[in-house]
């Protein structure tokens, strides 16, 4: 499985592609894969978008290093794209595989440069590739609205939304309860412990779903001064008006 997110670095938007399987290979194998393999395209106008027709080239030369990654032992893990190209990321096995080599034909970028880079740890993959707390949540609430778009949900409709959350102590979770109602939210329910014997909390507040990363955000951020955990969100759907031509 795969997730995408946008990454700004260094004033540059990066659109950046995971494989999100990956985590669970790397953990069941431990001091496996120990090489990072990066495959760099580079087009000739360093200012440029890739084009529909780059994004194609690319997506070739990309299928065919999956193909090189998986004969030698390894996986590809993900991908960054930038003004001005893209860079491929797999891992390999073994320092061993330093010598083997991806050479591409190329007639139609500026470059394409291949590097492995010793990386026991896969701090690449999980330091930069692997999204980050805020990250993970706007992917999630990415994930909700599209299951509300495939009913034919009005996004743009504002609603009541429930939000989840989960605290360690019933005192974390009445100091939230309080932050919460002067925030302008409404306590839906509160539970004294679930199965984990973490405390419940769930909110709400009146938004069209097409916003909600802003709050979503906000709650990520603010529940860790209450040593809480945000757990997600919830809506009704609200079908499309159908309109008669």
């Amino acid at each position: 499985m795969w997730g995408s997110y946008y990454l700004t670095q260094n004033g540059s938007t990066l659109f950046i592609s995971f494989n999100e399987s990956a985590a669970d290979k790397f953990q069941k194998n431990p001091g496996h894969y120990n090489v990072c393999a990066k495959l760099e395209i580079l087009l000739n106008d360093a200012e440029k978008l890739p084009t529909i027709v780059d994004m194609s080239r690319m997506n070739t030369i990309e299928d065919n290093f999956g193909i090189f990654l998986e004969s030698n032992g390894g996986l590809q893990v993900g991908r960054s794209t930038f003004p001005g190209g893209c860079t491929i990321y797999g891992y390999l096995p073994n320092l061993q595989d330093k010598h083997k080599k991806f050479s591409p034909d190329n007639s139609y970028f500026k470059s394409i440069n291949f590097k492995l880079e010793k990386d026991p740890n896969q701090k690449i993959y999980f330091d930069f590739l692997w999204p980050d707390e805020i990250e993970r949540n706007i992917l999630s609430d990415n994930q909700v609205l599209q299951a509300l778009l495939d009913q034919n949900d009005s996004l743009e409709t504002p609603r009541e939304i429930f939000h989840y959350l989960l605290f360690n102590t019933l005192y974390d979770q009445k100091l939230f309860k309080s932050f919460a109602l002067k925030k302008g939210f409404k306590i839906v329910k509160k539970h004294t412990q679930n199965e984990d014997c973490r405390h419940l909390l769930i909110i709400s507040h009146k938004e069209a779903p097409e916003n909600i990363s802003g709050t979503t955000t906000f709650l990520v951020e603010e529940v860790k001064a209450f040593k809480g955990d945000y757990t997600g969100w919830e809506t009704q759907v609200v079908k499309k008006e159908m309109t008669c031509c």
